[in-house]
């Protein structure tokens, strides 16, 4: 079954390349892709991180976890949580072709961009008018990381699409493994449900020995609890070989139920609805919180289920280096 994935880019070319080399060639279906994206001479967010790489030989990232109830079930202290990760610049970008912004990386990858199921929707006119209005006199954060900025590209995209399924937010840093499309929309059996990948994170702050570096299956804890902290985005680069392997250890040909604005452990993007939905609970707020949250409650007072497919995967905020032989061909058994 096709559908319509929205990908709301934040000015990372590296992302988005590696994002869309395992779209097209892990997905069983050709689906429409609709990115919407802006500044594309910026790259806003990637530029300021490697500038202050390039100067100071780090990311400008500390995580501080005092107050988090995570750190306190560890028992992690106060200097344990401030980190500082170190990324060497050659290993970042070695397997990158190194474009500088958005749209060179359009320009560079035809291969990629310039295809029949994929539309670029170049926002940048009304993100910056829109961007105006929100931060008066609020503040500036909150229009980029997950929040305001997304939800605006994602009503475009979906305002666009033409299919009867819609799958918005599907980040830049999204990896998806092999036939993770035909994977999940096995589980479908409503309308009215919306459809979850199983979202799997890297570890990247303080924590049991068993968990350190190695990925980290969100399906056993909450996922709106366990991801707060875990930043930077930089710090992980991963051959899609153990991407998959990890998969295989954990790929379960079932599903998990939640209901909607529960957000005890399903709560994550993407998400596949049906049209019908997405017109009933109508865009997403350009007033509130990051991810969804005032749309999946909106779901939850209609008695909208979520499905997750414990078969179908996600990696977050990790960069997995595309692997040729890897497919929509590859086998879980």
């Amino acid at each position: 079954m096709k559908f319509t994935i929205v990908i709301p880019e934040l000015d990372h070319p590296l992302f988005l390349e590696w994002c869309m080399e395992g779209l097209l060639k892990n997905s069983v279906y050709e689906h429409d892709i609709i990115i919407v994206y802006s500044n594309p001479e910026g790259a806003e967010l990637e530029r300021r991180e490697i500038s202050y790489f390039k100067k100071y030989g780090k990311l400008p990232y500390s995580i501080n976890l005092s107050d988090d109830k995570i750190a306190k079930e560890h028992g992690v202290s106060m200097n344990e949580t401030e980190l500082d990760r170190y990324v060497p610049s050659t290993e970042l970008y070695k397997h990158s072709n190194g474009y500088k912004n958005i749209r060179e990386l359009f320009e560079g990858r035809p291969d990629l961009f310039k295809r029949n199921n994929v539309r670029l929707v170049d926002v940048s006119k009304e993100r910056e008018e829109l961007k105006q209005k929100v931060i008066v006199g609020g503040n500036p954060e909150n229009f980029y990381h997950g929040g305001i900025d997304t939800a605006f590209k994602d009503n475009m995209g979906i305002s666009l699409a033409k299919t009867e399924w819609v799958m918005p937010n599907f980040d830049d840093d999204f990896y998806p493994s092999p036939r993770w499309d035909e994977e999940l929309i096995k589980h479908i059996d409503s309308n009215y449900k919306c459809y979850i990948p199983t979202h799997i994170q890297p570890i990247a702050f303080p924590s049991p020995p068993n968990w350190k570096d190695k990925f980290y299956d969100c399906r056993e804890h909450a996922c709106a609890r366990v991801t707060i902290p875990m930043t930077p985005q930089y710090d992980y680069i991963f051959p899609e070989k153990n991407f998959v392997n990890f998969c295989r250890e954990i790929y379960h040909n079932s599903c998990l139920r939640e209901n909607s604005g529960a957000r005890n452990r399903l709560h994550w993007v993407p998400v596949l609805y049906h049209r019908d939905v997405l017109r009933m609970v109508g865009p997403k707020s350009l007033c509130g919180s990051g991810y969804d949250l005032l749309f999946d409650d909106k779901m939850g007072q209609m008695g909208i289920e979520k499905v997750s497919s414990r078969s179908s995967f996600i990696l977050h905020k990790g960069l997995v280096v595309p692997d040729k032989t890897i497919d929509k061909s590859f086998k879980y058994d």
